[in-house]
Formats: C-alpha cells, sequence, structure tokens
C-alpha cells in the first residue's frame, strides 16, 4: 500500500528525536515516489516532558532547523520548503516542512 501524501501536524514532536527519527523513514516507505510529506514540529533546543500549564504529562521534541533538514535527508526526503513560523495558528516559534519522496 501507498499514498500519495502524508501529514503529521504537532505529532511528531510528541516523540524523542531517536524514535522521530526512525518513524521518518518508515513513512517514507508509505509514500510513493513523487508523493508528498508535510509536518510541523516545535522549534527550540530544549526538549522536555511538560509539568504545567495546560498539557501537563506530555513530551515536547523541540527541533532546530538544521536538525531537522537532516533528519529528513537522512530518512529519504527531498526538502520543497522548511520555515519557521511565529504566532500563526498557535503560539511560539515552529518549524513548517514540505517534503517529496
Amino acid at each position: 500500500m501507498s499514498f500519495d501524501g502524508l501529514w503529521a501536524a504537532a505529532s511528531l514532536m510528541h516523540l524523542p528525536k531517536p524514535v522521530a527519527r526512525r518513524i521518518l523513514t518508515d513513512l517514507s516507505r508509505l509514500v510513493r515516489p513523487g508523493g508528498l510529506f508535510a509536518a510541523t514540529v516545535t522549534q527550540g533546543v530544549k526538549s522536555r516532558l511538560v509539568t504545567d500549564g495546560w498539557l501537563p504529562g506530555r513530551y515536547f521534541a523541540r527541533w532546530r532547523k538544521d536538525e531537522l533538514a537532516r533528519a529528513v535527508r537522512r530518512a529519504g526526503w527531498k526538502i520543497l520548503e522548511l520555515k519557521v513560523v511565529t504566532n500563526r495558528e498557535r503560539k511560539g516559534r515552529w518549524l513548517n516542512l514540505l517534503a517529496q519522496r
């Protein structure tokens, strides 16, 4: 089975980075050649388990732009667009990714 595209909106960021890297590779196997992958993750350097606020107990991996680009390329994706956005749909800094297999 293969898909034309996949979208991971604010989901991969809840995985530890080593797990997310493996998932990026697994996802590339699910998309047909030329298919697309879009994702959003939190931008930054400090990953942590949130202990307060409205999401206590949830893990957040924060990615640097170059770090995410490396992981995406190693997983077999070609980056079409990777940009930092601030305070759009959600507060804070985010990385928006569009990649192609």
